[in-house]
């Protein structure tokens, strides 16, 4: 047993890699493994970005219910800040999330993606970052703040 404080307890999970994502709208596919599964990713905001800058988990499959946290990176300048958004309608293969965040360019965000439903053992998805794309939906502007928040993005069929 180890005597330090900040040790994972019995039963924790090892910690896991990060996936950087270039932010250039290219999807990168992802999957959930097993119960209390999450994957973690990096994404650095390009120098030149101007306007939203989109996040989008899309082409869900094997039941994925998709549960997304973006967090600032340890090292940036300015305020650490922290989002949630996920789908509050059951998803279909074409349900589409977008969370739109107010970032700074060459600032590091983190990117969890976890199953809403933390027992459920398997789900895919694809995942990509960058500038608004025409097929985003308006979404909501997630804006900076010392406060957590979430939001629920409905879904709407087309």
């Amino acid at each position: 047993r180890s005597t330090d404080p900040n040790a994972p307890g019995p039963g924790a999970q090892a910690p896991q890699s990060i996936t950087i994502l270039q932010a250039n709208n290219s999807p990168v596919a992802g999957r959930i493994d097993g119960a209390d599964d999450s994957d973690l990713y990096e994404v650095t905001v390009p120098d030149d970005q101007t306007g939203d800058f989109i996040v989008r988990v899309d082409s869900l499959a094997f039941g994925m219910d998709p549960y997304i946290i973006a967090r600032s990176a340890p090292g940036n300048d300015g305020a650490s800040w922290e989002r949630e958004a996920f789908l509050q309608t059951d998803p279909t293969s074409n349900a589409y999330l977008a969370m739109t965040l107010s970032v700074q360019p060459g600032e590091k965000v983190l990117i969890e993606v976890k199953h809403f439903d933390p027992t459920a053992t398997r789900g895919a998805y694809q995942i990509s970052t960058g500038s608004r794309l025409s097929s985003d939906p308006p979404g909501f502007n997630l804006v900076k703040s010392s406060s957590l928040q979430i939001y629920y993005f409905p879904y709407v069929g087309r």
